[in-house]
């Protein structure tokens, strides 16, 4: 699979700045496709592959994921500590 075709995970709770991110993402013209969970659950779900993501070739590990610290139910540093 090429890189383009990854997707980048973004773990954000607030939807102004999952906006922003996308705005910015379309002016720099990325290829990859954005995949935006809201809570630190909802991220390792995606990234164990759990649940609704269990089909990889639907959701395919990311090639880059930004996480917001500052989450419902686990927060970042407990999503990068799992």
């Amino acid at each position: 699979m090429n890189l383009s075709e990854l997707p980048v995970l973004v773990v954000d709770d607030d939807p102004n700045d999952v906006l922003l991110l996308e705005r910015t993402f379309r002016k720099a013209n990325l290829a990859n496709p954005v995949v935006v969970v809201r809570d630190g659950d909802e991220a390792v779900e995606y990234l164990a592959g759990e649940g609704r993501y269990a089909d990889r070739a639907l959701h395919p590990l990311p090639v880059l994921m930004l996480l917001d610290l500052k989450l419902p139910r686990r927060s970042g540093h407990e999503v990068l500590e799992w």
